[in-house]
This record gives C-alpha cells, structure tokens and sequence, in this order.
C-alpha cells in the first residue's frame, strides 16, 4: 500500500479486516478507511507454536461457504465506494466480492490456505471440504502474485522478493530512546504478534553485555536492568526494532523473517513441527540469510541463549530497497502484461 501510493497519491485504501486498526494507523501514511470484518479464519492458534485444529474448524464452518447476501451487501458497498481494486492477502472472500462487483482481483500470497489446510488432513479428515472450497475460490481470482519465500509455485504473473514494512528511524535513533549503549549488542525476541509466556524471562538479566527487547512482552514500555518490554503498539514502530537489532530471535513467520532479510540481521528462528510453511521459510533462512534454528524445547527452556554468541557474530547482510514492493505497486497501477 505504501507502495502504491508512493507512485499514486491519489490512492485511497478500503480495509476490510479485523486486525486491529491501530496497526494500519501505525504503519501507513497515505489515507485509508477501515471497516472491522471478519473476512478470514487463517488456522487458529493456542499460542505462537501450537494450533487448535477442532476451534479452526469450528470457525470455519461459521463462516464458509460464504453467504451469497454478505457477498452481495460487501459487493455493493466497495462499488458505492468507488473501489476499482479488490487486493486480497489471502482472504478468499475478497476475489468472490470482486467478481460479484463486476471489478479485478488481485491475490498476493507466499502460501495459500487450501494448501495449509492439507497439510492437517490426517489430524482432521473434515478440512477437506475448506481446501476444496478456497481452493476453487483462488483459482477464479484475475492476478496473482507470489512473494518469496514461496511455499507452493503455481501459475502467477509475478514473483517477487520478500517484502516488509520499512524503517523510518535513523541509525541510533532507537537506542538513543532507550539509553542503550553503542557498544551493547542488541537482541529483539519476537513471536510473531501472538501473546506467549517467556519462561526464561529471568536469565536474561544473566547476560548484561546484551541488552533484550521484547516487543508484546508486556502491557507498558518498561526497562529493567538489561531487558525492554513493550506492548504490540507502542511508540517504537516495529521494523525500527528490527533494523535496529544486532540479532533477531522469534518465531519463523513470513513478516518476521521479510523485515530480518531487509535489515539484512541474523535470525535465530523458531520453526514450528506441525505447520507446513515453517520448513519453507527455514530453508530460505539457510539458503538467503544469516541465521539457524533454535530448538523449541531450547527456546522455553532458555537454552537458546548459549547460541547467542554464535548467532552475534554472523555477518550483516547488504540488501536493496524494497524492490518486491514496488514490483507489485508497479504492477498493481497498471496491470499491464497481466492476464
């Protein structure tokens, strides 16, 4: 979107999500409208590492097959809108609102839900009706586009480089904020956006040659001793931390593991056994970037801090500007060659 309307100011953005708006707010500085709607389920999770298979089915079933009226009613308000782009990332419903309003649709995705899903078959049988569904649904769809780390390559008009928010804070900025000393080596742990329990809280505090931000560690933006915790919205904008990072350790998620290739940081990524996309993301890390895998049981434990030191001393990766952004705002303007 940033993108977009870089090389469009006249760009205008209707969100319909229910993540929460503070998000956009915080991210975006072109205009846009948000309207709170439950456009997807995605896999519904107990924390950042564990699914619930039977609450994602469940939730499914309250919301697909779509209602041919919550189609009809969103159609006709994105066309009273004036809306002549329907970009979905990766709710289904928005290619089926498209068509129904007579306008494009645009998927942009590295993994798809049907395939996700599939993924889980064997656990439960009953998903199969969810990919047969939101796998016609994305087939219909008018341009599609893939981001590495793709996990599943079919038929696109584009493929591009992994693609991130970008930094906004000069180098130093954040650990002037923080009273962080130069010469102290920054690690930011994250899971994703997804509240856990840090059990090896108390160590860190062992190790005072590293100075630890934990963004959602905590309700309020405090410092105590070696360790910072802030809530998920705070005054910090989130790929200042990362940039800022001398080493990231998180979940491997695709928006965790896109702002670490641009700000070109180590990663020590978590990967999670179950979910089909972890080892994709994992291979890309070894293959792309600087970074290895800590052990589940070494994360809770807190095992994983004697990997810091290795971690550390990992070379910073150079990378260009946001080129898969604006391949895709490029594309997204014109659309031409696209079919």
């Amino acid at each position: 979107m940033t993108a977009v309307a870089a090389r469009n100011p006249n760009a205008h953005f209707h969100i319909l999500t229910k993540v929460p708006e503070w998000l956009f707010a915080d991210s975006l500085t072109c205009p846009f409208t948000y309207h709170s709607m439950l456009t997807d389920v995605g896999l519904i999770q107990n924390d950042p590492l564990r699914e619930d298979l039977p609450r994602t089915l469940q939730a499914l079933r309250g919301l697909m097959p779509f209602p041919s009226e919550e189609i009809k009613a969103t159609a006709e308000m994105i066309s009273s809108l004036g809306c002549r782009l329907v970009i979905c990332d990766i709710a289904p419903i928005g290619i089926a609102v498209a068509r129904e309003a007579g306008v494009p649709s645009v998927l942009i995705e590295n993994f798809l839900w049907d395939w996700i899903y599939e993924g889980y078959l064997e656990q439960e049988p009953a998903l199969q009706e969810y990919v047969d569904y939101t796998r016609d649904l994305y087939a219909s769809v008018d341009y599609h586009i893939q981001t590495d780390p793709v996990c599943h390559r079919w038929d696109a008009c584009l493929t591009t480089p992994p693609i991130s928010r970008s930094p906004r804070l000069p180098d130093g900025a954040v650990r002037q904020r923080l009273s962080i000393p130069s010469q102290t080596k920054i690690v930011v742990i994250t899971m994703g956006g997804v509240r856990y329990e840090y059990d090896f809280f108390n160590q860190l505090y062992r190790s005072p040659e590293w100075h630890f931000i934990i963004p959602g560690g905590g309700e309020q933006m405090q410092t105590v001793k070696n360790v910072t915790v802030m809530p998920w919205q705070s005054d910090l904008y989130h790929p200042d931390l990362i940039h800022t990072a001398d080493l990231v350790v998180g979940k491997v998620g695709y928006s965790t593991l896109a702002e670490c290739y641009h700000a070109g940081v180590p990663f020590g990524y978590i990967g999670r056994s179950v979910f089909r996309e972890s080892p994709v993301l994992a291979a890309y890390v070894e293959a792309e970037m600087a970074g290895a895998p800590i052990a589940v049981p070494a994360l809770e434990s807190g095992e994983w801090l004697k990997s810091v030191p290795q971690l550390l001393a990992m070379p910073r990766a150079e990378r260009r500007s946001q080129v898969g952004a604006d391949q895709v705002a490029r594309l997204i303007i014109s659309l031409d060659g696209c079919s």
